[in-house]
C-alpha cells in the first residue's frame, strides 16, 4: 500500500562559521581592551610615582587604587576623603574628575609650571603625567593660595602713661 518515509530535511548553514568568527573576535577585542588596562595602570603607577617621589611622599601609595587619588588630591592641598564621591551615584565621579583637575593645576604650579599647563591634563593627561615624571621639574611646594613665608602675629602696644 502506501510507503510512508521519514524524511527530516537538513540544513547546511554558514551561520556556524560567522558565530565563530563572532565568538573570536569578541574574545580577541576583551584581550586587547584588558592588555591595554594593563598597560595604563602600569603607566600611570610608574609616573605618578615619580611625581610621589619628587614631592616627598611615598612612592608605593601611586599603585593602590583610592589611596593614589586620595595622597593626589592631598598633594593638590584638597581634602583626601573627597575620592569618596565616586560611591555618590550620578554627579560624584564628574565632581571628583573637577576636583582632580584642580588637584592637577595646584601640582603643576607647585612644581614651577604655569597655569596653561593644567590644559595638558585635561585633554593629554598621559603626556601631563610623563612631563611631570620624566622631566626636570623639582617640588617648590608652593601651592596657590597660600604664603610662602608665614605671616608673624601683630603684637599688641603698651600703654603709654600721658599724665604724670
Amino acid at each position: 500500500m502506501y510507503k510512508y518515509s521519514y524524511y527530516t530535511p537538513s540544513y547546511s548553514s554558514s551561520y556556524g562559521s560567522a558565530g565563530a568568527f563572532a565568538a573570536m573576535f569578541t574574545a580577541g577585542f576583551i584581550i586587547f581592551y584588558l592588555l591595554v588596562i594593563v598597560a595604563a595602570y602600569v603607566y600611570s603607577g610608574i609616573t605618578l610615582g615619580k611625581i610621589f617621589k619628587k614631592a616627598g611622599q611615598p612612592s608605593w601609595a601611586a599603585w593602590v587604587p583610592f589611596y593614589n587619588v586620595w595622597k593626589f588630591l592631598e598633594l593638590g592641598s584638597l581634602p583626601g576623603a573627597l575620592v569618596f564621591l565616586t560611591l555618590v551615584p550620578g554627579l560624584g565621579a564628574l565632581a571628583l574628575a573637577v576636583l582632580r583637575q584642580v588637584a592637577a593645576y595646584r601640582i603643576g604650579q607647585g612644581f614651577g609650571k604655569s597655569g596653561e599647563f593644567v590644559l595638558l591634563s585635561i585633554f593629554v593627561a598621559p603626556v601631563w603625567f610623563g612631563i611631570l615624571a620624566f622631566g626636570k621639574a623639582t617640588w617648590n611646594g608652593g601651592i596657590v593660595g597660600t604664603s610662602a613665608t608665614p605671616t608673624t602675629p601683630v603684637q599688641p602696644q603698651q600703654p603709654t602713661n600721658t599724665q604724670q
